[in-house]
């Protein structure tokens, strides 16, 4: 009963974290390099491998946004910021930076999803929908750090 209402205090840590991102919009993301990688690690119960393709894939994350964090902290050191129009154009070169940094971090959820079991990824859509949130589609690694998607048409990952 205890290990039961744990499991259950897990899938309401998880529905809470799914549909607290706004930064991602309507996409239904798991958060993958944030501070609850443990809760993903839990809730979907990965296998080892799992775990390792995770820990991996939230280091390279974490490699490539620390680039862009240090390009939107030059931006914002050296960009002229005396007028509208130079606020304005440093607002639009910032967000690009963000919108780069966002589109990374759902490649590297798509990665995990396509690493998902039937079961697995039968709960993420579950939580997506109780969120209102978009699922994401899962891709599959072809080369180290370069995502590629899976078929549009493709309901669930190919894994039993």
């Amino acid at each position: 009963m205890h290990r039961a209402s744990g499991f259950n205090g897990l899938l309401c840590a998880s529905f809470f974290l799914i549909s607290s991102i706004s930064l991602l919009g309507q996409d239904c993301t798991l958060g993958l390099g944030g501070k609850d990688s443990e809760i993903i690690r839990q809730v979907f119960q990965l296998n080892a491998e799992q775990t390792q393709k995770m820990r991996a894939w939230e280091a390279e994350l974490s490699a490539s946004n620390e680039s862009l964090e240090r390009e939107a902290m030059a931006l914002l050191d050296e960009h002229p910021q005396n007028t509208l129009d130079e606020l304005e154009a440093l607002g639009n070169k910032y967000g690009k930076i963000r919108d780069a940094m966002v589109a990374n971090a759902k490649s590297y959820d798509q990665l995990l999803l396509g690493t998902f079991n039937q079961k697995q990824y039968a709960l993420y859509l579950q939580l997506c929908r109780e969120a209102v949130r978009n699922p994401l589609p899962p891709s599959v690694e072809v080369d180290p750090g370069k995502p590629k998607e899976t078929p549009k048409d493709s309901v669930a990952p190919n894994r039993g």
